[in-house]
């Protein structure tokens, strides 16, 4: 960054996020310990957080779920009905003050923090 020249960090994170959902759909962000979706809200569907599972994977799984909630000929009422994974996981309502505390990126590209969030429980993966 050049002196005298002021670049707002949040909104370039902002832009950042905007310009993944635009191109793939879905943001998926990692920090230690989970990872979480950002634009699951878009298909009328909670955002998604997987904890304890390696980048690959968990990059992989949020994004899997995304895309076939996507591609449903008719929306989806719940994640219930989009996972046709093997073994099926479960999906565990996350309360405001959690998904306050952990879904930062949800927060500035929405505005808001009214999002709807749910744990995705993966038979085999320790939970938090």
């Amino acid at each position: 960054m050049a002196l005298g020249k002021f670049e707002n960090g949040i909104e370039a994170h902002k832009n950042a996020v905007a310009d993944a959902i635009e191109h793939h759909g879905v943001h998926v962000r990692h920090v230690p310990g989970y990872a979480y979706t950002v634009g699951c809200s878009d298909l009328g569907l909670p955002e998604l957080l997987v904890e304890n599972m390696p980048r690959d994977q968990s990059d992989e799984l949020l994004k899997l779920l995304f895309l076939a909630a996507e591609r449903r000929d008719t929306p989806a009422r719940s994640w219930d009905e989009v996972a046709v994974l093997t073994p099926k996981p479960g999906f565990e309502s996350m309360p405001r003050d959690q998904v306050k505390a952990r879904l930062f990126d949800a927060r500035t590209h929405y505005g808001h923090w009214n999002i709807s969030a749910v744990k995705v429980l993966v038979p085999g993966v320790l939970r938090d």
